[in-house]
């Protein structure tokens, strides 16, 4: 197809509805990465020499799919101050319409979770196909633990993904400081975050994680700046073409060794760009274009594949077919996501159909 001039802020606008959705299937890779599976203290998968399954999910979990989560935070700090005058009632504004897309979805799934695992006590057969570690407990401190991740040792909430999103309410909370922040010391308050992000140099606060807020800031700078992202990001277009994949390479290759995380964390910042060119390329091609459905499928694909889909498709798998093999697992591995993603737009789709005002209440209005 022949190349397109599209409005800057058109293109903007498309790029970050395109990028929605890979990146919530890049969240779902993370979360299917372990070849093994401990049901009911029974392991099942492999746990020996799986050369083939090990290459890709390292590529696909580890790597590629690790950008998801810090541009997703990127983007959203970058779409809080996009075309606003920041003060006192933009704040307020902004605060109760992120109520209704973040706080009211983060309540309702990890409450039906919680709902979910009560019910576990009176049906343990049930524990089986969730594979379940909570074990509940009807107490106010308990229930208040759980919704904010400190129950069972763990610092996820019952939810375990939507730690992003209790991240990002604070982030959001702590916005007026970011922005004083952003606007005095600019360019160089961003370079200081990164530091702080690379060595993690940061106190341990449960929901102020150093991700959380160095890219949110980062976002909030390019749009504070009035900067046009996708154009500030075509910049360097063709460096990060090259030097993207040779740090994909270098991670995979040295991931047993003392640097790697440092190649992890550039490969990250490298990676932000060079997915971001991927959907800058798509749309001035119009090789693919945004779908609404799938823009606003994303996030209800996202609360409901961990623990409601992943947890039984993965236990269906492991439990009755018991693929030991490296082809076997490694094909599961692919097929696992594919059925998780393809099931999670399935349900949106027909409860969309069924009750479009719930829908919309419990993903935020999307």
């Amino acid at each position: 197809m022949q190349p397109t001039t599209t409005n800057p802020e058109t293109l903007q606008s498309q790029v970050i509805d395109l990028l929605r959705f890979p990146l919530i299937i890049g969240v779902v890779f993370i979360h299917n990465a372990s070849p093994t599976l401990y049901v009911q203290g029974v392991e099942f998968g492999s746990s020996g020499s799986l050369p083939i399954h090990h290459v890709c999910s390292q590529l696909f979990s580890e790597i590629l799919g690790r950008v998801a989560v810090p541009l997703f935070f990127l983007i959203s700090g970058f779409l809080f101050f996009l075309n606003v005058d920041f003060n006192k009632q933009t704040y307020v504004k902004k605060l109760r319409a992120r109520a209704k897309t973040l706080l009211i979805p983060y309540l309702f799934w990890n409450g039906l979770s919680i709902l979910f695992y009560f019910v576990i006590r009176y049906v343990p057969s049930l524990d089986f196909f969730v594979n379940q570690t909570h074990r509940f407990e009807f107490t106010s401190h308990y229930l208040l633990q759980t919704l904010w991740g400190v129950a069972d040792g763990t610092t996820m909430p019952i939810v375990g993904p939507l730690w992003f999103i209790r991240d990002l309410m604070v982030v959001i909370v702590l916005t007026p400081f970011i922005y004083t922040y952003v606007k005095r010391l600019r360019v160089y308050g961003i370079l200081l975050l990164s530091v702080l992000w690379v060595f993690g140099w940061w106190f341990s606060l449960l929901g102020m994680s150093m991700t959380a807020i160095f890219f949110f800031a980062l976002g909030a700078w390019i749009s504070i700046s009035r900067r046009n992202l996708v154009l500030e990001a075509e910049k360097v277009k063709y460096p990060v073409f090259v030097l993207y994949p040779l740090l994909v390479t270098a991670e995979f290759l040295t991931k047993d060794w003392g640097v790697h995380t440092f190649i992890q964390d550039a490969g990250v910042l490298c990676g932000i760009l060079f997915w971001i060119n991927i959907g800058i390329s798509t749309q001035r091609t119009m090789v693919i274009r945004p779908t609404k459905f799938l823009s606003t499928a994303a996030f209800f694909v996202f609360a409901v594949h961990e623990p409601w889909l992943m947890g039984p498709a993965r236990t269906l798998v492991f439990v009755w077919l018991n693929p030991s093999s490296d082809a076997a697992l490694t094909a599961w591995y692919f097929v696992i996501v594919i059925t998780v993603v393809l099931c999670g737009l399935g349900s949106y789709y027909v409860l969309r159909k069924i009750s479009p005002s719930f829908t919309n209440f419990i993903t935020g209005g999307r």
